[in-house]
Formats: structure tokens, C-alpha cells, sequence
């Protein structure tokens, strides 16, 4: 029962099913393994060991434990043998059925049989050994009959590909019994002519040597394990299943009270009376249907409301039944394709679906009879085209069918370069969801990026990342190595495929430099300024050749500049947490590129909001809606570290300040852009068009934050209180007494003078900057009956230190920290929906008058025009929700803190699918007002303004 010989993976081909041979006179069939939806299954016959065992392990209670691995990866649950108590050879001659199917392997697919001991009871399990067997051949055969493998003792069974413990040793290491048995297989399957007199003989010699040879691993450190596989999956037999186990006296201690494990061998299995009667049941609930049938009015308005689900929402039996009823009618419909193929049924339900076709102007018909899958697979090509958002939704982990992902990948190819890089990072995380690692989808991301180098750039750079991931290390690598192979062997325009990956590799090579730089500057404890003049030194000393580079090199973040070397005197290090270097790079243009080297943060996370903001910029844009969004790149190089652009230099403006410090400085928003923008008729004595760019920019952050859920960093902090308080009680109490002690701070500044220290998270804008001694300092602290209290820092630092702005009146965030309604602690109190403070709307001319308590306003039709932005990208932004669910749902896999089902579902809540256009405006306002209205905020960060001023 040979797998696929020319796939990367078992029961993956195309064509017949079914092969014949005549060898000998004898006709052989092979059967596809892709073809087969029958549990594995194999019977553990017995286990030899040797004598030490039995000297050193008196009365060795064994059991053997099964497990199936796949490409390396452990695939399903492990199962576990009866106990077996008496007797060397210990025989099971027990049926084992995993949960896997035929259809599920692979070529590399392994089962690794693990000896276990229990005669010292369930809390101290001795490992006897264990051994690993691959199930094909080297012809890509599915092994079959009686195999003795030898089990290495005292190791657990090695699943890996190069396993430590091979149940089959090479050839010349073999003995004459293992060299027998492979020829009985052989004479069993009849590939060895029968010759009555001659196989007595032979029987009679096998049978002696086998016994020598057990009498001799008795008196040798060898275990063996022999075990069975099937010609033909049969699991009508039930012999050796026995579901009462005789369990050793030793084992069950009363005085412990504890349970006794037994092994029940139907515990798992389908019922097969449960199971017919499913299938029957499902098969008359699908029913006869006709090509030519149309939905009612009633059922026509149920399956718009289906279409209208989020990609995330489960569809019931009802639903199901009702998309398959009409699946031909709504072929036509390109938005329901997805939701079909949620409602086919994949799995092995062997059960068949009757169609009617009706010839033209005949009363004759035609019924022609197919499996479910099958039909809804070749009902794909005749559906209307579906758009890249729910292609994505199909390369999710929820569709395995070859066929539909392939034809996902298809939808693709049809994309232009620049949208498919808009897509590339989730495209790379599908590659973890296929079944093979040279899947369609690594041949077509390879394929374009032989066409483009920035596509070749950025997915080279999101492999490496993904290396780090050992459960897909291997999936990656085999891409990878794709990628490199294609590019070597192409021509790019005048270069050769070498140049081409050299220069990829020289972008690599010089991120391991910066890499050394950071760590020349961690052995040196000083502060910031002290370091930069340590980075001048480096960089005329042992990483002086970094001033000149021998060829240009692309950039990592826009790989169509050149970069012809550094510029000591333009870089420098920022005072933070983690000291991250901005490098000053020339270009071979005679222009300068700077970009920020931060190591020790997880810059995914940034990447990933990043490339939705930009998404979404393009999505608002495209709707004729430029809110002047600032979108800069960023670059994960590994899993700690990585590349931020350095936005001065590609915003064009001269100017970028802190909006905390411009109101600390200037007093208002307002009058900052009065000095950048000064227009004496203009309004506010601003020019119209600053006044406008910070309007829209203002409402796009300010939507864009409310979806993603973005929040800021919190700090932990330790020790009493400035006045000594200790706060216990519940959240609410806590609350409380933070902001009491806040209004004090406020009120007697001079009882603050007291360091604390910090148990948290850094940032790059912490308050305080390290002194002498290391500690930092703080304006205020907590101690919850003794606990870490998380106090807001986002109010002290984060609200109005991660937002820049620019000159020219442009808004926009840094330090995406928390997201998707992830909270750092649970006493964090909760922070306003939208990023929005009061001096932003005072900027608008909104609060003419303004109560502190009473929250009364009275609004300019500056401010209306921010609100009317506001739900017009909402709504806007709300019609592209599948393709932003889609993109995150894809990101579940990679390990990201806060992109998990739980983020989803936040993510899918706030865009609020329930309403319709006019009651989410109605919402949206609402979420407004209460986000200038928060008194909390207010109250902090009017404490934050002074702690500054005291640094």
C-alpha cells in the first residue's frame, strides 16, 4: 500500500487511485494512501528483554506506549498497551488503532514504541526503552507484517527525523533472525514462489533459530519488541482486546487512596452503530437536490444574514444544511463560496449525494450520484471569484482540502506585487497550516519573488524569524532553502542570481554588526551621552569599515535605497530602557536614510500593527478618504530585536515633538501649530491646511487605536507609598486610593522626594531617566497587602509621550505595547476607548466651555468635522472587517502576545458587525465624548506634567 512517490508527503497525487502489476503470475493492487480513511492501526506482539532487566527489576510490570509522529511532530494523542505483569517474553498480541488516518502520512511519518515499567507504582515509571520504526520504505511502501525492532535501553523513543533510537540497525549490523523474518514477510505477501516440501524444511530451521536466538538476548543487554502491520486495515477483529486487566496486588495501595490506571482499548473508538447512524441520518438531511432549485423569500433573507458572519463565527447544523441546499444557486454569489465550504463535511463520511441534472426542454433527467467533498471541490472553478479577503480566510488552519487551499493560492497570483505585499507576513504564517513543506503556496511566494526584490527582500527576512519557531523550523527551512535555490539559479535584469542573494545575505551581515555594536555598548554602564561617544569611537575604530561599505548595500527596510556606508557624526544612542541606536546611513544618491537598531524588544508586535495601519490607509485612501495617516516601517530581524524607521527622515518635515512635552512647553496644542503654521486670517490664527491635516490625522489614530484596542506600556511598582498607605481590598478600593494619592501628589509635591523602585515593563520613554545607582524613579507607588500594584503609566507616560507630532500639523502613534483588550494587571484601571485627550479637541476650537466635574461642552464646527471623520473611517473600515479578521486569524500561530482567538474576538467586537452604518455613527459618537470625559486620565497626566518638570 504504497504512499505517493513523487510528493513530499504520503497520499498526496493525482490520478488513479488504483494500480495493478503482474510479477511472477500474481496480480498485485496498490492502494494511494491518500485514498484510505482508516485509523492506523498495528498489533504489539511481545517484548524480549534481556536478563539484567529481569535481575535488576525483579517483578517488572510493562506496558508499551505508542505514538505517531509526522515530519518530525508528534501527531495526535499517545496510546497506551495493556499492563502485562508475567512472564519474558512479555506477549500483548494487542490491536492498537490510533486517531490518525492512512490519508494523514506522510513519507516521514514514524511510530515510536516507549517500554514502560510500573512494579514501583504510578509515581515512580522507569523507562526500559524504546525504539522507532518508519512506516515506508524507501520505495514509498507502507511496511507490512511482523517486525522486530530493537529497543534502546533506558531512552524514551525518539521521534525526531534523525531519530537516536532506529528500530532497524543497517544491514551489515543485522542478525540472521531479522534477516529471515524480512524474508517471511516477503513469502507471506507471495512475492517468494511456494513449494510445499521446501517451506516444512525452512519452517522447522526458522523455528529452531528463533528459539537459539531468544535464549541468547535473554544473556545480553538487548531488548527487542516485535510488532505487526496489516496487508489490509481490518478492525472487525477484536482479538487481544481485553477490557478486564488483571492489575498486580503491588500496585493498588489502599492507604494512599489513590486511583489505579488500567488501560480500557475502546475508550477513543467509533461506535460503529452511532457512526451509521450519522452518516444515514445526515445523508436523508441533505437530501435529493436539483441544480435548478431557488431559495424563498424567507430563506433567501437567512442566507444573506449567514454572509453578513464574521469569518471567526461557527455556522450551526441549520446553516449548513440550508448553504448546501442552495449551493448551485449561489454559485453566482461570490461572497457565499466561504461560507459553502464551511457547511461541506470533510471528514470520511463515505455517504453519497444525488443530483439531478434536467436536460432543456426534455422531462428526462439524469442522476448522478457523488461524495460530498468531492463534489463541493469540483463545484470551486464554476463559482464566481472571490476577493483576496476571503482567499486569506482560506489558507486559515480550518481548511486542510489541498484543492481549496490550492485554489485560494490562485486568487494570489492575480494580485499585483504591491498588494501581495500588503499580505506577505500573514501569507508566511500560512505556510504553517500546510500539509507538505513544498506546498503550492512556498512555490508561489518563491515564484514571485523572483520577480521582485522587494518581495524577495522582506519574505527572506520573515523566514529567518520564523526559524525561530521550533515546531516549524523545519517547514521554514525547506521554504527558505526554495527561495535560495530559485534565486541562485535566476537572472535579475544585469545580475546574476548569486549577486542577488549575496546582497540579501550582505543585509543580514550588516544587522549582525549593529548586533555587536549594542553589545560593545551594554558592557559599558553610563547613560546615554556617555555612550554616544563611545559609538563615535567604535565606529573609527574595530567598525571603522562600516563608514564606507565595498558595494552598496539595499536597505532592510526599503530595499529599492541603496546604503554606501555610516555616518558616525548623524547617529547616536537614545536615552531608554534598552539604549537603541539610530544610525545615519548615506545613500548612493547623495542622500541620508537613519533607522533605529533596537535589541531586546520583540518588535513583531509593532510589525504586524504597523502593516494593518498601512492597510488600512490604503483601504481609506482608496475610498477617497486621505486622513494623512504616517505609516513608517518596521522590521523584525529576529525574535528580540530588529529595524524602525527613523521617521524624520522620510516625513519631510523638520520638526517632530512629544505632544507631552509641547503642552508642557507651550501650554496648548494650539499654540504650537500657531508657531510651526502661523496665518493671521486663518482659524485660530493657524493655516487652514495645518489646522485640517490635524483634524483628519487626529480622527484616523483615533478610529484605528479603537479597533486594535491599542493601549500603552503600565508600570509595576513597589514599596509604601509616599504616605505610607497600604491599600488591600478589591480593585475598586485600589482605584481609589490610587487616585487619592494622586490629588495629594498634586496638592503637597514636596512630601514626594522619596526613590522607588520599578518592577515592570521598559520603554523607551520611561519617566526618569537611570541614575547613578541604577534604580529609577517614580512619583508615586502602591503596595496592595504586599502585591505588585500596576499603576497607570500609561496616563504618566504613555498617553501623551507615544503620540509625535510633526509640523505640519500630522498626528500619529509609536509603541504599540498592549492591544486587542490585553491588560497588564487586574487592578489596571480601565483606560478611555479612544486615544483622545482634551487638549486635542481644544486644538479644534471644541471646548469653549468646559466643566471639569460636570463634563459640559460646547463643540466648534472644527470639532464636528473631527467627529464626522471619525465615523466615516469607522464605517469605512468596518466594510473591509473580514480582511482585517482574516489577516490577524492568520497570525494566531506565531507566538505574538495579545494575537490570540481571545484578541479576535475583541477585534471582531469592536468593529461592531451588529449595526448598521447609521447606529454604528450613533455609537462611535458615543465612544467620543466618553473618551474626553474620562477624569481619570486628566488627573494623571496633569501629575505627569509636573513630575517632568521636576526631572
Amino acid at each position: 500500500m504504497p504512499s505517493a512517490p513523487d510528493e513530499a508527503q504520503a497520499g498526496v497525487t493525482t490520478g488513479t487511485a488504483d494500480h495493478s502489476s503482474c510479477s511472477g503470475g500474481k496480480e498485485f493492487r496498490f492502494i494511494l494512501s491518500q485514498d484510505i480513511s482508516l485509523p492506523l492501526s498495528f498489533r504489539v506482539n511481545r517484548f524480549v528483554p534481556d536478563r539484567t532487566l529481569l535481575i535488576e527489576r525483579s517483578a517488572p510490570v510493562l506496558f508499551v506506549e505508542c505514538t505517531l509522529y509526522i515530519d518530525g511532530v508528534q501527531f495526535g494523542l499517545s496510546t497506551n498497551t495493556r499492563l502485562k505483569s508475567l512472564g519474558s517474553p512479555y506477549c500483548w498480541n494487542e490491536l492498537v488503532t490510533l486517531s490518525a488516518k492512512y490519508r494523514d502520512l506522510t513519507p516521514f511519518s514514524h511510530l515510536a514504541f516507549t517500554v514502560w515499567d510500573m512494579s514501583s507504582g504510578e509515581d515512580n515509571i522507569y523507562i526500559v526503552g524504546g525504539t522507532t520504526i518508519s512506516l515506508f520504505n524507501s520505495k514509498n511502501q507502507l511496511k507490512t507484517g511482523r517486525l522486530r525492532l530493537r529497543v534502546w535501553p533506558n531512552k524514551m523513543a525518539d521521534g525526531s527525523l534523525s531519530t537516536s533510537t532506529p528500530g532497524k540497525v543497517p544491514k551489515t549490523k543485522r542478525e540472521e533472525i531479522e534477516r529471515l523474518e524480512r524474508v517471511a514477510n516477503k513469502y507471506i505477501r507471495g512475492q517468494i514462489p511456494h513449494i510445499g516440501w521446501l517451506d516444512n524444511l525452512i519452517a522447522n530451521a526458522a523455528d529452531k533459530l528463533e528459539k537459539e536466538t531468544l535464549n541468547t538476548e535473554l544473556s545480553f543487554r538487548l531488548h527487542y519488541l516485535t510488532i505487526q502491520f496489516f496487508f489490509v486495515p481490518n478492525f472487525m477483529e477484536e482479538y487481544g482486546a481485553k477490557l478486564h486487566t488483571s492489575v498486580p496486588s503491588s500496585l493498588v495501595d489502599i492507604s494512599k487512596n489513590k486511583l489505579v490506571i488500567a488501560c480500557d482499548p475502546e475508550i477513543g473508538r467509533i461506535n460503529p452503530s452511532e457512526h451509521k447512524h450519522s452518516v444515514l441520518a445526515w445523508s436523508l438531511a441533505r437530501g435529493v437536490n436539483d441544480r435548478e432549485m431557488k431559495p424563498s423569500s424567507v430563506d433567501q433573507k437567512l442566507i444573506q444574514n449567514i454572509l453578513k458572519y464574521p469569518p471567526t463565527r461557527t455556522l450551526n447544523v441549520d446553516e449548513k444544511q440550508l448553504l448546501w441546499k442552495f449551493r448551485f444557486y449561489l454559485t453566482s454569489e461570490k461572497k457565499a463560496l466561504v461560507k459553502f465550504l464551511l457547511s461541506v463535511e470533510w471528514s470520511d463520511i463515505q455517504f453519497m449525494v444525488i443530483e439531478i441534472y434536467r436536460c432543456a426542454n426534455t422531462n428526462f433527467s439524469t442522476i448522478v450520484t457523488a461524495t460530498e467533498a468531492k463534489q463541493a471541490v469540483a463545484l470551486i472553478p464554476r463559482w464566481e471569484s472571490i476577493d483576496v479577503a476571503d482567499a486569506l480566510g482560506l489558507l486559515s488552519p480550518v481548511f486542510q482540502n489541498e484543492e481549496v487551499r490550492a485554489y485560494a493560492v490562485g486568487v494570489f497570483e492575480r494580485a499585483s506585487d504591491e498588494e501581495l505585499q500588503c499580505y506577505l507576513l500573514q501569507l508566511v504564517q500560512g505556510l504553517r497550516f500546510e500539509r507538505s513543506d513544498r506546498s503550492r503556496l512556498a512555490h508561489f511566494l518563491v515564484n514571485r519573488a523572483l520577480s521582485n526584490y522587494e518581495l524577495a527582500s522582506f519574505l527572506r527576512w520573515y523566514l529567518v524569524v520564523e526559524l525561530h519557531d521550533p515546531s516549524h523550523a523545519r517547514r521554514y527551512l525547506c521554504t527558505y532553502e526554495m527561495l535560495e535555490d530559485a534565486i541562485m539559479r535566476s537572472v535579475h535584469k544585469e545580475e546574476n542570481g548569486f549577486q542577488v542573494w549575496q546582497s540579501l545575505i550582505e543585509q543580514a551581515e550588516l544587522t549582525a554588526q549593529l548586533r555587536s555594536i549594542m553589545k560593545e555598548l551594554s558592557n559599558v554602564k553610563h547613560d546615554a551621552q556617555t555612550k554616544g561617544r563611545i559609538l563615535e569611537q567604535l565606529f573609527s575604530g574595530i567598525f571603522s569599515e562600516l563608514k564606507n561599505f565595498s558595494e552598496p548595500i539595499p536597505s532592510p527596510l526599503t530595499p529599492t535605497v541603496l546604503l554606501d556606508g555610516i555616518v558616525p557624526e548623524e547617529s547616536l544612542v537614545f536615552k531608554s530602557a534598552n539604549y537603541p541606536l539610530c544610525i545615519a546611513f548615506s545613500t548612493v544618491n547623495g542622500g541620508t536614510s537613519k533607522m533605529i537598531f533596537k535589541k531586546g524588544d520583540n518588535l513583531r508586535k509593532d510589525q504586524l500593527v504597523i502593516q494593518i495601519i498601512s492597510l488600512m490607509d490604503r483601504l481609506l485612501k482608496s475610498d477617497n478618504l486621505d486622513l494623512h495617516l504616517t505609516p513608517y516601517q518596521v522590521l523584525a530581524t529576529g525574535l528580540e530585536e530588529g529595524l524602525v524607521e527613523f521617521i524624520p527622515s522620510i516625513s519631510g518635515c523638520k520638526v517632530i515633538d512629544i505632544l507631552g512635552q509641547i503642552i508642557q512647553k507651550t501650554g496648548s496644542i494650539e499654540s504650537y501649530l500657531q508657531k510651526c503654521n502661523p496665518d493671521e486670517d486663518g482659524p485660530f490664527g493657524i493655516t487652514a491646511q495645518c489646522l485640517e491635516t490635524f483634524i483628519k490625522s487626529c480622527a484616523g489614530y483615533s478610529v484605528i487605536t479603537y479597533i486594535l484596542g491599542i493601549g500603552d506600556r503600565w508600570l509595576w511598582l513597589k514599596g509604601k507609598t509616599p504616605l505610607g498607605t497600604e491599600v488591600a481590598g478589591s480593585g475598586l478600593m485600589v482605584r481609589s486610593a490610587v487616585l487619592l494619592e494622586c490629588i495629594l501628589v498634586r496638592i503637597w509635591p514636596f512630601w514626594f522626594e522619596e526613590s522607588y523602585e520599578c518592577h515592570g515593563q521598559d520603554n523607551d520613554k520611561l519617566v526618569g531617566n537611570a541614575g547613578t545607582d541604577g534604580a529609577r524613579r517614580s512619583i508615586w507607588g502602591l503596595n496592595a497587602a504586599g502585591s505588585e500594584v500596576a499603576v497607570p503609566e500609561s496616563h504618566l507616560q504613555g498617553h501623551l509621550d507615544n503620540l509625535l507630532l510633526q509640523d505640519d500639523g500630522r498626528l500619529f502613534h509609536v509603541d504599540f505595547s498592549y492591544m486587542l483588550g490585553e491588560q497588564p494587571h487586574r487592578f489596571a484601571p480601565p483606560s478611555p476607548p479612544m486615544k483622545l485627550c482634551k487638549e486635542m479637541v481644544e486644538a479644534m476650537g471644541g471646548t469653549e466651555r468646559y466643566l471639569f466635574f460636570a463634563c459640559d461642552f460646547h463643540f466648534s464646527e472644527y470639532y464636528a468635522r473631527f467627529k464626522s471623520y471619525c465615523c466615516e473611517a469607522y464605517n469605512i473600515l468596518r466594510k473591509s472587517s473580514n480582511l482585517i479578521l482574516n489577516l490577524f486569524y492568520l497570525m494566531t500561530g506565531s507566538n505574538i502576545e495579545s494575537i490570540t482567538d481571545k484578541g479576535t474576538s475583541k477585534l471582531q467586537q469592536n468593529f461592531r458587525l451588529d449595526l448598521d452604518d447609521e447606529d454604528a455613527i450613533h455609537f462611535l459618537q458615543g465612544l467620543i465624548n466618553e473618551s474626553i470625559s474620562a477624569f481619570f486620565p486628566q488627573v494623571v497626566e496633569t501629575i505627569h506634567q509636573w513630575a517632568q518638570s521636576r526631572r
